[in-house]
């Protein structure tokens, strides 16, 4: 279910729930691009351990208002508005590779409102991030230039809408094996709606969310003080073992999972109940 709540200075901020309706709520922070719709990948574990999954599209994407100038820094705002007009009162954050970043601000800005976070296969800070061929791009690319990502978005975002099943075929063919394994018809098509749906009211959202990965966040990893959840895959080809190693060292309170053999999407789709309990508070770590 898709809604939409008013926040402070008249922005909107589309949200979708999934799992279990009563369930401990977890804000679940899609990567990049991403949408809210990409919290239904979850919905079945969320069902199963009794968590309340709100899913919401950063600025710019899907149902939410394009913020001109934002900072990752911005979101905790966001986030503490959402969970105050869904009187959430404790609640988790979970973040997915691009979401990571948002999800480390909010453990910085509003720890008191937090019952856990997790980060999964996520994007690290510039400061950590070894030079590979996705890092490099993010840092040297679009971070200069959100413009430059623009255009492939696009075609990514026509594609997803009005071809989904080439667009399922490429992803296949894009992935490693330790993702693609992980890739059934359901779940190619809910990547292909959630691509979709981010990109509907065009690019500029995800150009601008891609950039920011590649710039300083404002966050000190060193600043977060709650407990921190990190799990990464050791096949992840997308964002490097290496990066997310350096980046929890410098997190005083974490636990990371290191999952042999796994990628970047299947570390989340096969741990997705242990990474909610983790950031519902129903585990350590």
């Amino acid at each position: 279910m898709s809604e939409v709540v008013t926040l402070p200075d008249g922005r909107r901020l589309g949200y979708a729930v999934y799992g279990d309706p009563g369930g401990a709520p977890v804000c679940v922070f899609h990567g990049t691009p991403g949408s809210r719709v990409g919290g239904r990948l979850v919905a079945a574990a969320a069902t199963e351990r009794g968590v309340r999954v709100i899913a919401p599209d950063r600025p710019g994407h899907g149902l939410s208002t394009f913020q001109p100038g934002r900072r990752i820094g911005d979101w905790p705002a966001d986030v503490a508005a959402l969970a105050g007009a869904l009187d959430l009162g404790q609640f988790g954050v979970v973040g997915l590779s691009g979401g990571g970043p948002y999800a480390l601000a909010c453990a910085a800005a509003i720890p008191d409102r937090l019952s856990g976070t997790a980060l999964v296969s996520a994007v690290p800070a510039p400061e950590f991030r070894p030079r590979g061929a996705v890092e490099r791009l993010l840092a040297d690319g679009f971070g200069r230039a959100p413009w430059l990502a623009r255009p492939p978005l696009a075609v990514a975002g026509w594609l997803a809408s009005e071809h989904p099943t080439s667009f399922g075929r490429l992803v296949r063919r894009g992935v490693p094996p330790e993702d693609r394994a992980v890739l059934d018809d359901s779940t190619l098509a809910t990547l292909a709606d959630e691509v979709a749906e981010a990109l509907r009211p065009g690019a500029r959202g995800v150009a601008l969310d891609a950039s920011l990965l590649g710039r300083r966040w404002g966050v000190r990893p060193d600043d977060v003080t709650v407990p921190v959840a990190v799990h990464h895959g050791t096949a992840d080809r997308s964002v490097a073992l290496e990066g997310a190693r350096a980046m929890a060292d410098a997190i005083p309170n974490v636990t990371l999972s290191v999952h042999e053999g796994e990628g970047h999407l299947s570390t989340f789709l096969r741990n997705a109940g242990p990474v909610l309990d983790a950031a519902a508070g129903a585990v350590d770590g």
